[in-house]
């Protein structure tokens, strides 16, 4: 059913704190393998934006 359906990437705008909130959020469960790689794909994201992350 949804395979039909196009892929759309969601851009939704995020302040700087909001990046910053979502990925201290995140960084517990890294031990997780579907976590991994969303903080992975999301720290990616936020350094190509320009956002300096704390810790790197």
């Amino acid at each position: 059913m949804f395979g039909s359906e196009p892929t759309v990437a969601f851009r939704p705008a995020v302040s700087l704190d909001d990046w910053r909130l979502i990925l201290l959020a995140i960084r517990p469960y890294s031990h997780n393998a579907e976590y991994r790689e969303l903080l992975a794909r999301l720290e990616r994201q936020a350094k190509a934006s320009g956002i300096a992350l704390m810790g790197q």
